[in-house]
């Protein structure tokens, strides 16, 4: 049984379309620190997570890779648009 959970109900100005990063000058402090807490949140969660399913094209992707517990083991971290010719870490 999974279950998924997400911070992006809790984030009112990004419901649309999603994080833009070029409409950040344009948040108040609020939005601003907002943004910030959940997406500390949703690290913390990605990297504490049993099993954590992403893609190679995004930074966070890495970031959460390398705050994972030493006692992670690879097996728990799948990236799903791998390519044939990747090089594990």
């Amino acid at each position: 049984m999974w279950h998924f959970v997400s911070e992006c109900d809790h984030l009112s100005n990004e419901d649309i379309n999603g994080f833009v990063f070029k409409e950040m000058k344009d948040w108040t402090d609020e939005q601003t620190d907002a943004h910030y807490h959940k997406f500390i949140t949703e690290l913390i969660a990605m990297a504490s997570a049993k099993y954590f399913i992403g893609v190679s094209t995004t930074n966070v992707t890495y970031w959460v890779y390398f705050m994972r517990h030493l006692e992670a083991y690879d097996d728990t971290f799948e990236l799903v648009d791998r390519p044939s010719n990747f090089k594990p870490w």
